[in-house]
């Protein structure tokens, strides 16, 4: 999902809550970046597909719904 400013959306239709879970904080991230601004850089290797390129923390060390929870009833799964 695109929000109208050209930006990923980290919020999904249900509820607006944040899908795109971090597993390093992207405040570690910044701290290998070339700056430390909004629009920071980083140079990453892809070693699985031996790849290089430069991206931003927002886009790095992050997972769709890593850190949810999915509690299920006798009745229904609710999503938590």
């Amino acid at each position: 999902m695109r929000a109208s400013n050209g930006r990923d959306a980290m919020k999904n239709d249900e509820g607006g809550q944040a899908r795109k879970h971090h597993y390093v904080p992207q405040c570690y991230l910044k701290g290998f970046a070339r700056n430390r601004s909004k629009k920071a850089q980083l140079f990453v290797v892809d070693s699985s597909v031996k790849r290089a390129f430069i991206t931003t923390p927002q886009n790095v060390a992050a997972e769709r719904d890593f850190n949810r929870i999915i509690e299920s009833t006798s009745t229904a799964k609710t999503r938590i």
